[in-house]
C-alpha cells in the first residue's frame, strides 16, 4: 500500500471512530468518501470481537440485512437503548447490506479470484441489479402509513428521489391497425385508472437503490457484521443458556461461535432459512419458512411459501459499436428511464442505467448501460446454477435475451451488439404467494398486545424467542418487507423483552397459523408486487395499465 493510501486509510478510519457514537459498537466499519458522481461506501476489512457476557443486555440476532432485517433492528433501537437492548444483524453481503436492494457501485472490487468482470463500462455506473422502484403504498393500505411516512423523510433527506414525468412506460403490443411486429409505450400512473389501491409515485434511490438499505444502518443503533454467512446447517442451535435457567440462541458461522442472543429474527427466505431452522426445535417456524421453487403456483395460494427466479442482465451498448446504441435511442428516447415488456413472453423489465444514474464517462464515450430482467418462465427453462452460470449457458442465455429485446422493441436481429455485459441468475427472487394470518378478530377485553399484532404480517413463536419477517408476509415489495420488519419489532419490544423488573407479561405468539393466498399481481408482472390484488384486473398483455408488476 502507498504512503498516500495509508494515509488516506488512517485519516478515514480515524473520521469514522471520532464520528462514531459512544453507544454504538461497531461490529463491521465502513468509510465514505466523496466523488463527482457517486458516494463510495467502502467496508473495511476490520470486525470487532462481539460480546458473549452474561448478564447484560437483552440481545437479538437478525439474521438477514434485507429490507426487512434492517427495518426490524432500526425500529427495535429507535424504542429502546443500547443498555438495555443490543441488536446485532448479519449479513451475507461482500460489500454492503441490502439484500433485494442493493446496487452495484463504481469501484466496486471484484470478489476474491475473480478476474472476468474488469469491465470498462459496467464497472463505472451504478447498477440496481433486483428491485427497481419503489412505491409509495396506496393509502387504503393502513398497515403502510408508516413506510409512507419513511419515504416522505427519505426523500428529505436525498435518499431517494421520485422518477421525472414519462420516464416510466409499459411497452405494449402496437395498436390493432399498426405494422406487425410493432410495440407502444403505455405510460402509467394510478391515475390513469380508477384503482384506488394502487401506487401513487414512484421512486428509485438517488445514488442507487443500494443507498436506501445504506441509509437505514447509518442510525448506529444496531450493530451490522457484513459479509457473514451464518452456517445453514446448523447455524442457528437453541440451547441451554449458561446459567442453566432458560434457553438461548447460539450462532456459529464457518465454526466460529458468533454469539449467544436471548431472540432470533429470521429475516430472510428461501433454503437456506429453511435449513437454517430445520434442526431447531422452533416446528412451527420451519413448516412456514419451507419453500418451493416455481414460476407460478395454484390458484388457491399453495401449502408452501413459493419463489420465482429472473434473471438479470446488464449490458453496454455504444462506443465502438454506435449502431446499437442508436438502435435502442431510436426506439426508446429521452425520456424514457425504464418500462414494463408486456408484449414478449421471454421478459419483464428493462432499465437504462446510464439514464437513471448519469454517469461522466459514459456520456464521454456515448455508452449507454442497460438492465433486463427476464420472466419468471424463461428463468426456469433455461435454469442453471445461481452461484456459478457456465459460461456456455451464460452466452446462451444473454443471447436469447437480446434476441427478444430486438423482437420487443420492432428491431433487426443482431441490431443490439454489446460491448459488454454481466448475466446473473436471481434464484429465489419474488414471492408468488403471500402467508395471510387467521388469527381471530381481536375483543375489547381482549390483551391489547394481541390487538395491535392481529394478522400483523409477521410470525413469532414466543416458546422458542425466534421471529420472522419478509415481504413474503405482508405484499412482495419493498414496501411489504419494511412494514414486516416495523411490525415485528413493534411486538419484540412491547411482548417480549423485560425492559424493567417489574415485566413479567408472558410473550405472545403470533401469526402462526393461517394460509397462502396467490398474489395475481406478481403472476401478471413477475417482479414483485403494486398494490391490492383485488383492484388490479386491467393489466394483461398490454390492455389497460400494469403498475402492480414491481418492487
Amino acid at each position: 500500500m502507498s504512503t498516500a493510501s495509508l494515509f488516506y486509510y488512517y485519516l478515514t478510519t480515524t473520521l469514522l471512530v471520532a464520528l462514531t457514537p459512544s453507544r454504538k459498537r461497531v461490529a463491521q466499519a465502513f468509510s465514505i468518501r466523496a466523488t463527482t458522481q457517486i458516494t463510495q461506501y467502502q467496508y473495511s476489512t476490520t470486525t470487532t470481537q462481539l460480546s458473549m457476557s452474561k448478564p447484560g443486555p437483552h440481545r437479538i440476532a437478525i439474521i438477514g440485512g434485507g429490507v426487512a432485517g434492517l427495518s426490524c433492528a432500526r425500529r427495535i433501537g429507535e424504542q429502546t437503548s443500547q443498555e438495555n437492548v443490543q441488536v446485532t444483524v448479519f449479513d451475507t453481503g461482500r460489500l454492503r447490506p441490502g439484500g433485494r436492494l442493493s446496487s452495484r457501485l463504481p469501484a466496486d472490487p471484484p470478489k476474491e479470484g475473480v478476474d472476468n468482470e474488469n469491465y470498462t463500462y459496467l464497472n463505472r455506473c451504478i447498477l440496481d441489479h433486483a428491485a427497481q422502484i419503489i412505491a409509495v403504498p396506496s393509502s387504503q393500505r393502513t398497515d403502510m402509513h408508516e413506510f409512507t411516512k419513511q419515504l416522505q423523510q427519505w426523500e428529505e433527506q436525498d435518499v431517494i428521489q421520485s422518477f421525472p414525468p414519462g420516464s416510466l412506460s409499459n411497452i405494449v403490443k402496437g395498436n390493432d391497425d399498426a405494422p406487425e411486429n410493432t410495440f407502444r409505450l403505455q405510460p402509467f400512473s394510478s391515475s390513469s385508472n380508477n384503482d384506488e389501491n394502487t401506487a401513487s409515485s414512484f421512486y428509485h434511490g438517488k445514488k442507487g437503490n443500494g443507498a436506501i438499505p445504506l441509509a437505514m444502518a447509518s442510525t448506529m443503533d444496531f450493530d451490522l457484521v457484513q459479509d457473514c454467512w451464518v452456517s445453514p446447517g446448523n447455524g442457528a442451535r437453541y440451547v441451554t443458556n449458561r446459567q442453566g435457567d432458560g434457553h438461548e440462541w447460539k450462532l456459529q458461522a464457518k465454526g466460529r461461535v458468533l454469539g449467544y442472543f436471548d431472540q432470533l429474527v429470521i429475516a430472510h427466505n428461501g433454503k437456506c432459512a429453511d435449513r437454517l431452522t430445520s434442526q431447531t426445535p422452533a416446528k412451527d417456524i420451519n413448516q412456514l419458512l419451507r419453500v418451493n421453487f416455481a414460476s407460478s403456483c395454484p390458484a388457491w395460494g399453495g401449502r408452501k411459501m413459493t419463489l420465482n427466479s429472473l434473471y438479470s442482465l446488464s449490458f453496454a451498448v455504444g462506443g465502438t459499436t454506435p449502431s446499437s446504441s442508436a438502435s435502442l435511442e431510436q426506439a426508446l428516447p429521452d425520456p424514457f428511464i425504464a418500462g414494463f415488456v408486456q408484449n414478449q413472453a421471454e421478459l419483464r423489465f428493462l432499465s437504462c442505467a446510464s439514464r437513471k444514474y448519469p454517469s461522466d464517462i459514459l456520456q464521454r464515450d456515448q455508452v449507454q448501460v442497460w438492465t433486463l430482467l427476464s420472466s419468471p418462465t424463461f428463468a426456469k427453462q433455461h435454469k442453471a446454477p445461481q452461484e456459478f452460470i457456465p459460461q456456455e449457458k451464460a452466452e446462451e442465455v444473454t443471447d436469447l435475451l437480446l434476441r427478444a429485446l430486438e423482437s420487443s422493441l420492432g428491431l433487426e436481429s443482431n441490431s443490439i451488439r454489446p460491448i459488454e455485459s454481466k448475466l446473473q441468475l436471481w434464484g429465489a427472487a419474488v414471492p408468488l404467494n403471500i402467508w395471510k394470518s387467521s388469527a381471530p378478530q381481536p375483543q375489547p377485553q381482549q390483551d391489547e398486545r394481541l390487538q395491535s399484532s392481529n394478522g400483523a404480517g409477521f410470525l413469532y413463536d414466543s416458546q422458542h424467542s425466534v421471529g420472522v419477517c419478509g415481504d413474503w408476509l405482508v405484499e412482495s415489495s419493498v414496501a411489504g418487507a419494511w412494514t414486516s420488519g416495523y411490525q415485528l419489532a413493534n411486538h419484540i419490544v412491547s411482548s417480549t423483552i423485560p425492559l424493567s423488573s417489574t415485566s413479567h407479561s408472558e410473550p405472545l405468539s403470533i401469526g402462526l397459523q393461517g394460509a397462502f393466498e396467490r398474489s395475481d399481481s406478481v403472476h401478471r408482472g413477475g417482479i414483485a408486487s403494486f398494490g391490492d390484488d383485488k383492484n388490479n384486473k386491467k393489466a394483461k398483455n398490454g390492455s389497460g395499465n400494469s403498475n402492480n408488476n414491481n418492487s
